[in-house]
Formats: structure tokens, C-alpha cells, sequence
């Protein structure tokens, strides 16, 4: 797998000359990630030339197919094989820098010394639903396989996908809440790629040029089943549109910007000025998951600049803030005053305030009369609507309800019947 010719052994029809592999010698070096994705932005290149004649067969490429996607992106098992290899290198990495940084050596020392029959005595004790944390915490299990994991899960904290990395988010997240309080906002944006046009576009080849001005262009949407197809087809797409419209959502709803390798911000704020929608972030963490069809998405914890800390929700708890129901009376009224100055119950009421009657009036709705009345938008009360209904029970007022029920119960107690029935039937409730 670290070899040149093992890429060109596992996918004769991805590389067919093996000469887009990684590990060959170029002019300029070329790292694992950066070789991973050239090949996932890289372009099938078919032309032919007039002058030569026809290629042998050994030197003919390989049968192109009918979907637009390149064949690297397109290729499920070669995007398995980048990953495995991918993680492989994070862990060998991981663990040369650790061993490296173990000054006393006491951690290398345990692992020397570990045997396989400690592993299994440990796996045999512990049973098979249990985990690190379990392992740890047992009794049960020798000191030195405990070091063994500690040791684990320290190298592998920043591989990502492993349970090492798990542990480092939850850890990170705590320290968080330490320094600034509990977040009082919690977001989860759900990237709807399967009707994102963008993911249509990149499937069918489309540059960006194409697609940045999407209401000028209006291109087709296809079919939701088409949609589903196309990103099962093409999941490189569907994780560039995704992160495209992550950074966006931050940027512009969250009101942050994000710094990719920077350890922090100069002010000590993440916020790049611009309230978003939650008001001024002091700071966000946003560890990113799977979900069901194969895409991602962010559970974003959100801490303002100005927030209620938890002292002041303490005094709230303990009713110590002074005047707070007297404060949250006058904010009712001003809110519900502002929202009567702004609410309209009807499309044609912002002109008839604006004084815009007779031929200045503003167009009806584009139904006709008889599309109106069917849809009941004309305006008038509809003759079986039960609120007209003075005979039921359930149209009736208040009032003539509270009526309707002291007669029942004078009737009943007149005929002698136990007071709890009411003295009636629900049908002759009805009735009457």
C-alpha cells in the first residue's frame, strides 16, 4: 500500500500506465493529502489525433463509461483504499511522535512488557460490549495493559474517526463550558444535498462559473430518485458542497469565520463582527458526524459574548433578582404592541392602510371567484363552519355553552338523575 505499484495493482482501470500513483519521483513533491486530492479533482482528458493510426490494444484506454463523473471519484473502493491508507499513516505518524516525546520512557517500557495473554485475560474479564472506559476502570484488568491504553489513546488523540479523537472532543468541550459556562445555544444544520442544485451541477461537470449566479442560469432540477442516484454516484461532490455550505452557514448565520491551522483569534473572540443570528459568538465547537445517507453534519455548541451566566441563572432559580416580574410584564407589552403594528391578517391590508383604494387598490388574488370561495379566501364565513352552528355543542360561545350545561343539570336533577351524568346523553345535548 505504501508502494507505487500497489495502486496500479489494485485498480488497473483507474491507472492504466501508472503514472497518476502516489510515490513516484516528480519534480515537485507531492504529499498523500495533496495526491488524494488531485485525483479527486481531476478531469477525464479523451481526445483523439487525426494523423496516427489506430492505438494497438495493449495501448488503448480503458472503455469510457456514460456518467459524467471522473472514474477516481466515482470509484467507491479506491475512495476506501485513500481512506484506509490515509488513517494508517495518521496512526504510524501519531505513534512515532509519541514515542519520540516519552522522555522517561515508562509507557514504552509497559508495552514492551505486555504479552498476549494479558490482552486476552483482559478481554476474557471485561466481556465483549465493554469499552476503554470500562477497561480502565476495571479492577479486574493488569496495570500494564491499562498503561497500554492510556498510551493509545494519548497517540491516536488526533487521528480523526478514532475513539482516542472521541475522547479528546468530549474533553475539549468540557474545558470549554469551564472557561466560558454552559453554551446556551445549540444548532444542528442539516445540509438537504439531495435537493442542492449545486451537487447536480458538479456531478454533470459543471465549473463554477456556471453555477455562481443561480437564479440568472436557472438550470433543471432533476428528479429527487435522480438526486439520490447522483450523490450515491458522486460522494466527492456531495462533500464539497457540504463543506462549502458549512462555511457559509458559520460565516453568515452564526456570524464566525473560520481560520483553518490558526490556534486562536487576537481578541480572544471568534465573532468577526458582524451579529449573526445568534448575536456576538465568543466561541463555537462543532464536532462533525455521519448520518444516514451518507453525508455529514455538525452538532455546533455556541457561546455568546454577553450571555445570562451562571450565577445570574442561580439568582433566577432562587428569585434574588429584583423587579424581574415587573421587567417581563413591560417586555410583554412592548413586544405585543410591536407585533400589532406589524401583523396583518390579509395580503390587501398593507394598501388599505397605505390608502391605496378604488383604481389604486392592489390586484386580487390571482384566483377566480369561484377558485376562491372553493379554497375559502373570499373573505366571507363559511355557512358549515360549526362556529355559525348555534345547535351543536361544539359551535356554540362560551356563554351559551356554560347555558346549555346549567339546563342539562336543572332537567336532571328535576327527573331524579344522578347529577354526576349531567342529567342528559351526549345526543341530547346535541339536541338541545
Amino acid at each position: 500500500m505504501f508502494s507505487p505499484g500497489f495502486w496500479s495493482a489494485f485498480d488497473p482501470i483507474a491507472f492504466p500506465y501508472g503514472d497518476g500513483v502516489f510515490g513516484l519521483e516528480r519534480e515537485a513533491k507531492l504529499t498523500y493529502d495533496e495526491w488524494c486530492r488531485c485525483l479527486m479533482a481531476r478531469e477525464e482528458l479523451e481526445y483523439e489525433v487525426p494523423d496516427d493510426g489506430p492505438a494497438p490494444d495493449s495501448a488503448q484506454a480503458p472503455a469510457s463509461s456514460e456518467s459524467p463523473v471522473p472514474r477516481w471519484r466515482r470509484h467507491a473502493d479506491l475512495l476506501t483504499a485513500q481512506y484506509c491508507l490515509w488513517r494508517r499513516k495518521a496512526i504510524i505518524k501519531s505513534a512515532r511522535y509519541f514515542v519520540r516525546t516519552q522522555r522517561l520512557g515508562e509507557s514504552i517500557a509497559d508495552l514492551a512488557a505486555l504479552t498476549p495473554e494479558e490482552l486476552t485475560h483482559a478481554v476474557a474479564v471485561l466481556g465483549r460490549e465493554a469499552g476503554l472506559k470500562d477497561a480502565l476502570s476495571s479492577p479486574a484488568v493488569p496495570q500494564n495493559v491499562k498503561s497500554a491504553l492510556r498510551s493509545m489513546l494519548l497517540s491516536n488523540a488526533h487521528v480523526v474517526g478514532s475513539d482516542a479523537h472521541r475522547t479528546t472532543l468530549r474533553h475539549i468541550s468540557a474545558s470549554y463550558t469551564r472557561l466560558f459556562g454552559p453554551p446556551l445555544v445549540f444548532t444542528t444544520p442539516n445540509i438537504a444535498d439531495t435537493r442542492n442544485l449545486m451537487v447536480s451541477l458538479m456531478y454533470e461537470g459543471a465549473d463554477v462559473q456556471r453555477w455562481r449566479l443561480l437564479e440568472e442560469t436557472e438550470p433543471e432540477m432533476p428528479a429527487l430518485r435522480d438526486m439520490l442516484r447522483r450523490v450515491a454516484a458522486d460522494p466527492v461532490s456531495q462533500a464539497m458542497v457540504t463543506n462549502l455550505m458549512l462555511e457559509l452557514f458559520l460565516e453568515h448565520v452564526v456570524g464566525v469565520k473560520e481560520q483553518r491551522g490558526a490556534t486562536g483569534v487576537s481578541d480572544g473572540v471568534a465573532a468577526t463582527g458582524a451579529c449573526g443570528a445568534f448575536g456576538l459568538v465568543r466561541a463555537y465547537f462543532g464536532p462533525v458526524e455521519s448520518q444516514g445517507r451518507g453525508g455529514i453534519h455538525p452538532h455546533v455548541h455556541l457561546w455568546l459574548l454577553h450571555p445570562m451566566t451562571g450565577a445570574f441563572l442561580a439568582r433566577l432559580r432562587a428569585g434574588e433578582v429584583a423587579g424581574l416580574e415587573e421587567r417581563l410584564r413591560k417586555w410583554r407589552d412592548s413586544v405585543l404592541a410591536k407585533v400589532g403594528s406589524v401583523q396583518f391578517d390579509a395580503a390587501e391590508e398593507v394598501g388599505r392602510q397605505l390608502g391605496m383604494v378604488g383604481a389604486d387598490r392592489l390586484p386580487p388574488l390571482p384566483l377566480d371567484a369561484k377558485a376562491r370561495a372553493r379554497a375559502y379566501v373570499d373573505g366571507k364565513l363559511e355557512k358549515d363552519d360549526l362556529a355559525l352552528s348555534d345547535n351543536t355543542v361544539a359551535g356554540a360561545s362560551r356563554r351559551k355553552l356554560e347555558k346549555i350545561c346549567k339546563q342539562a343539570y336543572d332537567a336532571g336533577r328535576r327527573e331524579g338523575v344522578p347529577a354526576r351524568r349531567g342529567g342528559m346523553t351526549t345526543e341530547a345535548l346535541r339536541q338541545q
